[in-house]
């Protein structure tokens, strides 16, 4: 609360114009793992730095002690997030607040756009559960690993383009797993930038079984190939001795 009154405080205070920062600094993070978000600046006498996202305000914990959020500051105005979430991919603001030259109070603002990875493994026939579908979320989309095209999967308010695909609350679920289904699931945004992204890599077992049916499918096809070759040899001599079968003057066949 005391936090809260010295924002309100600085805001009535600023009498400086209002900066903004207009690139829009993209930073990826792992899930799971910890990402900062940097103010990159030389600013002096910070007063107080906000950080904020669509869905309101984020207090920051100035010490590692009694803190229970998962965002903080780090030396004079960065942000580090940590044990990063998947719903922690988007936009963020950091207004810092600091005093000039000439001791006026100014206001900075730092745009961040955030993005999460991970890597996973996946085995053929169980389900892969993708929990990518969020409030943000405009489309999915899946390249393989030999690179084609990125195929869209799934868009927000149109139905299904791939088969064996369900939606289940924030969840993109591939019902059965194949060696097909492996690559990189890209989460895009309505404006087209990204915010999650999951390679998914089939594990050394669903390796194996498909190899071991392409081996099988090899097999199969060389089976027909000889069988059709022994046909079409079969053929050619049957016409070969029906040509030449010898017949009577009167063109009458010979028992």
């Amino acid at each position: 609360m005391f936090c809260l009154l010295l924002l309100m405080l600085l805001l009535l205070c600023v009498r400086g114009a209002f900066q903004t920062d207009p690139v829009l600094l993209f930073v990826c993070g792992r899930r799971g793992g910890n990402v900062t978000l940097p103010c990159q600046s030389e600013l002096r006498e910070i007063t107080a730095l906000s950080f904020e996202r669509t869905s309101g305000n984020i207090p920051l914990c100035e010490t590692e002690e009694g803190c229970s959020g998962r965002a903080r500051k780090r030396g004079t105005c960065d942000v580090l997030i940590t044990d990063l979430i998947f719903s922690d991919a988007g936009r963020y603001s950091a207004l810092i607040y600091h005093r000039d030259d000439e001791s006026e109070l100014q206001r900075v603002m730092r745009t961040y756009h955030l993005q999460v990875h991970e890597e996973r493994l996946a085995e053929a026939g169980r389900p892969l559960e993708l929990e990518v579908l969020l409030a943000g979320a405009d489309q999915v989309q899946h390249q393989d690993e030999s690179g084609s095209e990125r195929k869209q999967i799934w868009r927000r308010n149109t139905r299904i383009q791939k088969d064996g695909v369900e939606i289940r609350d924030e969840r993109l679920i591939i019902s059965s797993f194949t060696a097909a289904d492996a690559g990189e699931y890209t989460v895009l945004e309505d404006d087209g930038e990204m915010l999650i992204s999951v390679s998914v890599r089939a594990s050394e077992e669903t390796l194996k079984e498909a190899g071991n049916k392409i081996t099988i499918l090899h097999k199969v096809l060389g089976n027909y190939a000889r069988a059709a070759t022994d046909l079409v040899h079969w053929s050619l001599s049957y016409n070969f001795k029906s040509t030449n079968r010898k017949l009577p003057a009167d063109g009458i066949t010979e028992d």
